[in-house]
């Protein structure tokens, strides 16, 4: 007895000791992430106004085309600097000398330009979200070894309220919840690295903390790559483009696959639910050789079928709009299968109640076939949304490049991608606005896919 409580009391510590470094790892990279997205932001709105020009000629040195006064016909030379020999001008001692004739200013000068040049505007931005997440760092641990220290109180005093019989079962619930705790961090690692690599500037983002290989949230971030998408990094005196090159951007990708996907979902559920009310419910003749015909065809490969699609919206005319998008894809046999499958379950007697009190055939369909089947047609909606969504292939075939407007989000992330090169940066940022509404779809569908399976398991 005593031996099994000893190794209780071990295995306790030792879960214990994996919640606390799970617990501090994982909040201290939400903490810290959430340190990164402020410091990019509250640096880049203090850069959004330029500094100050320099007036020429206000710096020890006279400015290019403002001499300096010479004084008995000959040109004064600076303190400290070598003479002119053969009649050349002499460089400021330090400085480098003149590339083209170009005239240079003093040691300890200020640049000449009107204005802070993109190169000096980005290290000013880069050291001020640097130096603002040095400065949270402290707070973020504390927050996340606080986090941790809840979690380990909340555990002990659960421990000392258990009683000793039941500590076992204790023990199976923590090793449970911890092994589930460490999947969801599996999981989510590829989110959380996409959104965390967007942040990063060009050219670092495979670049690994060598101190820490486990911390990705990058130290120096800034959303240049978030700008760059959008196109909202051009200066205010940047030449007007024209409409064509107006609309080549990520907005104009995004809202072309939202109504391509939103469109072909919506008619896709319409016609499977009709035809598997028409399977479920009615006589038809030869219904069950035409059913299984139908079900032959899934077995076909799809790319057996690009070809002659390809052919028909070709000799249509069709190529490069949006209806060439989804047309192809409008006759879904497994959303057909998937809601005959489930209208079979819906009890018969309600359509008969429904008959005798003299509702048509569009008034069963569409007063209780369509709201008991919601939660199955919700789910035929989410996939066939999801399947248009990352279309890529069939959506890249009948792509016109020549007009924007028929450019969707897979064939417009491909373009980030260069010949020889791909910047990861603009497509972890780009890739970050495309998983919302698939995010969003999710959480407002979630519990219909357990209404779903509840009514699917009701027999008349």
């Amino acid at each position: 007895m005593e031996q099994s409580s000893a190794f209780r009391v071990a295995a306790f510590v030792a879960l214990t000791a994996g919640m606390v470094l799970l617990s501090f790892g994982i909040s201290g990279h939400i903490f810290k992430f959430g340190s990164m997205v402020l410091s990019s932001m509250t640096a880049s709105s203090e850069i959004s106004s330029p500094t100050e020009s320099v007036p020429a000629g206000s710096s020890g040195m006279p400015a290019a085309g403002n001499p300096t006064p010479s004084v008995g016909g000959e040109t004064p030379v600076a303190v400290g600097s070598t003479p002119s020999v053969g009649g050349e001008t002499p460089v400021a001692v330090g400085s480098t000398p003149s590339v083209g004739g170009g005239t240079l200013a003093a040691v300890g000068s200020k640049p000449l330009a009107d204005g802070p040049t993109p190169a000096g505007s980005a290290m000013v931005l880069k050291s001020a979200a640097t130096l603002r997440m040095a400065g949270l760092a402290p707070l973020a641990n504390g927050l996340a070894a606080l986090v941790s220290l809840i979690l380990m109180a909340f555990v002990l005093r659960r421990w000392i309220a258990t009683q000793a019989d039941l500590r076992g079962r204790f023990l199976k619930t923590f090793f449970l919840y911890e092994a589930l705790s460490m999947a969801v961090v599996v999981v989510l690692f590829p989110f959380f690295w996409m959104l965390c690599t967007s942040f990063k500037p060009s050219g670092q983002e495979l670049i690994i903390n060598e101190a820490n290989p486990f911390d990705i949230v990058p130290n120096e971030p800034t959303t240049a790559n978030f700008l760059k998408v959008l196109k909202w990094d051009k200066p205010a005196g940047a030449p007007v483009e024209d409409e064509i090159e107006r609309k080549k951007n990520f907005s104009t990708y995004f809202l072309n696959s939202l109504l391509v996907a939103s469109t072909a979902a919506f008619l896709v559920t319409l016609f499977s639910s009709m035809a598997g009310y028409v399977f479920a419910k009615k006589e038809l003749p030869y219904k069950g050789y035409l059913f299984a015909l139908l079900m032959g065809t899934m077995m076909i490969p799809g790319m057996m079928y690009m070809v002659p699609q390809f052919f028909m919206i070709s000799k249509m005319g069709l190529c490069g709009s949006k209806l060439a998008m989804f047309l192809p894809h409008l006759a879904s046999v497994f959303g057909v299968f998937m809601l005959k499958q489930f209208m079979e379950t819906i009890p018969g007697s309600l359509l008969e109640a429904a008959r005798i009190d003299g509702a048509s055939e569009w008034q069963l369909f569409s007063i209780i076939i369509v709201p008991l089947s919601m939660p199955i047609l919700l789910t035929l909606f989410l996939l066939t949304f999801l399947f248009h969504w990352s279309n890529f292939l069939w959506q890249l075939i009948v792509t016109d490049f020549a007009n924007p407007l028929s450019i969707t989000l897979p064939v417009g992330l491909a373009l980030f991608r260069g010949q020889y090169t791909s910047d990861l940066g603009l497509i972890m940022s780009a890739s970050c606005f495309s998983i919302v509404p698939i995010a969003v779809l999710f959480m407002i569908a979630q519990r219909y896919f357990i209404e779903g399976m509840t009514q699917g398991a009701v027999k008349e």
